[in-house]
């Protein structure tokens, strides 16, 4: 496998190019592990370990009521150390999409690079090819496009590839934290508590950057409402 592998949508599932107020306020590429569910130094190689963080469902169900596409970009270094198959892989994922999907949660597709970090793939983040390809596939503008992770390598893909990158406090992020502070290539990407704070900050972000259309206004009357 040279490239990224595309999994697509649970059944029913198309890409989510508008919601119910009219088009996309923007976009959101997120990470899996570590992200929406837990993180394990081990791997998720079990159905057991699929772990959803607080709140990252409820997050991303508010983000799909508002029209926002979301598309999962994730390192799957398991493929290609041995530990896993692609086809284990698939499997767990679809467990991971499936929960998301039965609690209104629209994935537009998930992105992941099956290969170890010695195979110096353009895939695998820090690189931007899963970002890239995510792009291509949906034609996502990149000025209304963010990728949301909780490692220094998911703010770096997300910097070659030309969108916002937003730093969480879950998973590894506390630790990321801080070497996230001291590469100046990462300066000024926000570093928020979770999937929910990064929800909120990117809306105000798109806001502050000229979105006043009526999809981002009610997206954030809702997130607003949401953590009240």
């Amino acid at each position: 496998m040279d490239g990224p592998v595309f999994l697509t949508a649970p059944a029913g599932l198309a890409p989510a190019a508008a919601g119910r107020h009219g088009a996309a306020p923007w976009s959101l590429l997120c990470d899996r592990d570590g992200t929406v569910i837990e993180n394990r130094s081990d791997y998720v190689r079990t159905p057991a370990h699929i772990r959803f963080l607080p709140g990252a469902v409820r997050a991303l169900a508010r983000a799909t009521e508002a029209g926002v596409p979301i598309v999962l970009v994730t390192n799957q270094s398991p493929i290609g150390r041995g530990l896993l198959s692609l086809g284990d892989v698939v499997s767990l994922n679809r467990l991971v999409t499936d929960a998301l999907s039965a609690q209104g949660v629209r994935i537009a597709g998930t992105y992941l690079c099956p290969h170890a970090p010695a195979d110096r793939c353009s895939c695998r983040k820090p690189e931007p090819g899963m970002v890239r390809a995510a792009m291509d596939r949906f034609g996502l503008d990149p000025s209304r496009t963010a990728l949301v992770g909780d490692s220094v390598d998911d703010v770096l893909a997300a910097r070659r590839a030309g969108v916002q990158g937003v730093m969480v406090r879950t998973g590894r992020g506390a630790q990321h934290a801080v070497r996230l502070a001291a590469l100046p290539e990462a300066a000024g990407t926000p570093v928020v508590a979770d999937l929910a704070a990064a929800v909120e900050r990117l809306g105000q972000i798109f806001h502050a950057a000229g979105d006043r259309s009526p999809a981002a206004s009610a997206f954030r009357q809702e997130t607003r409402r949401a953590e009240a």
